[in-house]
């Protein structure tokens, strides 16, 4: 998911108003098997319970209605996913073979 949306997260990393970047949200079709869903948010609830008033933003792969993973981050993952893209392609080649 994240390898497919890099350039919607390197967008969304540098972006001065992220929080309005994706109004609503997009569907982008990558192959049969990968639909993704991307919607960003003014506010967000951190894994310590903590309301972060940060722009976040919310990846889902979906099959119909089913959101069958998902991921989160804010602005400053985002710019981190992006600077270690080459280390994530790299990674996923060794994994998959």
């Amino acid at each position: 998911m994240i390898l497919y949306s890099i350039a919607t997260i390197e967008e969304f990393a540098v972006a001065e108003n992220p929080g309005y970047m994706i109004r609503g949200s997009k569907v982008r079709v990558h192959d049969p098997d990968m639909i993704i869903r991307l919607q960003t948010f003014p506010v967000f609830i951190n894994s310590y319970g903590e309301s972060v008033h940060e722009p976040f933003l919310r990846l889902e792969r979906i099959d119909g209605n089913q959101v069958l993973h998902h991921i989160g981050f804010g602005q400053r993952k985002a710019a981190a996913l992006v600077i270690l893209k080459i280390d994530i392609e790299e990674w996923l080649s060794s994994v998959n073979g």
